[in-house]
């Protein structure tokens, strides 16, 4: 082979080998690169499915908040995902259970109007579930059909810090009945509440399904002596109070 051959000949082989390099280097790159988009794409995939557990904060036992906790429990069952009730006093404290972000509860019941004068930033309603009735049980013959009835009168409004007792507030302030006026408010809880109307110790109980049992309301029910209020105001009170609903029942 003459030199000027050999030349081109080497020529050829040094330009073929940087050109090989150039590719070893490249495919090096793209492999790099395709893995950690395939990496990026599993941890978000993983990151953003849905959890396979839930922690919901319900009620007491017996109560409504229960009985959807429950319904709730086996609809996500069917579909793969487990649902962990925790029982509680009711709305106000599984509101107060949602802005802990350290007890890791994602789902709680709250009854309407209760968070209204509460910090609500990292909240969000899922809409409403269901009616939650407020229940007035009182003694006595005579028919009672408002509020005002109930001046100088002994009332059991639920404990504080419930909703029952936060409703129970808003609604006789309506009709001048007032913590420290000539009504006795007493704070007792459903079940402490019904025994003392039975027994006579008082003279009327705010009650709501959130904390309140079946048995309890069926015993009030069926007592001898206890009437169940019909609200002649209703239709005052949902103009009053934007997240109050009148229902009629048999």
């Amino acid at each position: 082979m003459d030199p000027e051959s050999r030349s081109k000949f080497h020529r050829v082989l040094t330009f073929g080998s940087e050109y090989f390099g150039l590719s070893r280097a490249g495919s090096l790159v793209a492999v790099g690169f395709i893995a950690l988009v395939l990496s990026f794409t599993v941890f978000w995939f993983v990151y953003s499915a849905p959890p396979r557990v839930l922690t919901l904060t319900g009620g007491l036992p017996g109560s409504a908040f229960e009985a959807n906790a429950l319904l709730y429990r086996g609809i996500l069952a069917s579909n793969g995902v487990q649902l962990k009730i925790l029982p509680s006093h009711g709305s106000l404290e599984n509101l107060q259970r949602l802005r802990e972000p350290a007890l890791q509860v994602e789902i709680g019941f709250v009854q309407g109007g209760v968070a209204k004068a509460t910090n609500t930033q990292n909240l969000v309603s899922l809409g409403s579930v269901a009616y939650e009735p407020l229940l007035v049980f009182y003694r006595g013959s005579n028919l009672v059909t408002r509020l005002s009835q109930f001046e100088g009168r002994r009332l059991a409004i639920g404990p504080e810090g419930s909703g029952t007792h936060d409703l129970a507030l808003a609604l006789l302030q309506t009709n001048g009945i007032v913590p420290g006026g000539s009504a006795t408010l007493v704070a007792l809880e459903s079940d402490a509440a019904a025994a003392a109307l039975v027994a006579g110790q008082v003279d009327a109980v705010f009650l709501m399904s959130d904390s309140t049992s079946r048995q309890t309301l069926l015993r009030l029910l069926r007592a001898p002596g206890v009437q169940l209020m019909s609200f002649e105001q209703a239709d005052a009170y949902t103009l009053r109070f934007n997240y109050l609903n009148k229902l009629r029942l048999p």
